[in-house]
């Protein structure tokens, strides 16, 4: 396993997990693991079958949402994840061969909920310089209006151009 990054208050990301992590994992007070691999990246990658039964032995929620790197901001897993992050017994950890895909994910959840500039902010404090995500942030950010066609009660305040805040 490689480092373990703090995303944000209760969600952390990391690296590929071997069967052993899965026990200093819980040592470290993790109560779920979210795996963003899919089962065959790699030729000694724990199945997500083995790595569930472990974690469950332990004690440990575990959710398998299997992303390849063209899935990362598709409903289904957005959706996934939002589900996933929102409702399973925290601290999480969520893993993938290296960390960022995790962080891309969780930052299309967070960006459903919280400023895209905040998001940025916390990826960037976590060692993940992805402001080249900015768009698709946004457009996680504008799903509701998209999906209902009425614009959302708030205006959510990244949806504010730096040329409109410097003006004002």
């Amino acid at each position: 396993m490689t480092d373990i990054r703090r995303l944000a208050p209760g969600v952390s990301v990391t690296g590929a997990v071997t069967v052993e992590d899965i026990s200093t994992i819980a040592q470290q007070g993790f109560r779920t693991i979210i795996n963003f691999r899919t089962d065959g990246e790699s030729l000694h990658q724990v199945s997500s079958r083995d790595a569930r039964q472990v974690a469950e032995r332990l004690g440990l929620e575990y959710i398998h949402i299997p992303t390849s790197k063209h899935e990362l901001f598709t409903d289904a897993v957005v959706d996934a994840a939002s589900e996933a992050f929102a409702n399973s017994p925290g601290p999480i950890l969520a893993h993938c061969a290296g960390g960022q895909r995790a962080a891309i994910v969780w930052a299309a959840t967070a960006a459903r909920q919280q400023p895209v500039s905040q998001v940025l902010d916390q990826l960037k404090d976590a060692g993940f310089d992805l402001a080249f995500l900015r768009d698709d942030l946004d457009a996680q950010a504008d799903r509701a209006r998209w999906q209902t066609g009425v614009e959302p009660d708030v205006k959510h305040p990244c949806h504010v151009s730096d040329r409109t805040k410097a003006a004002a």
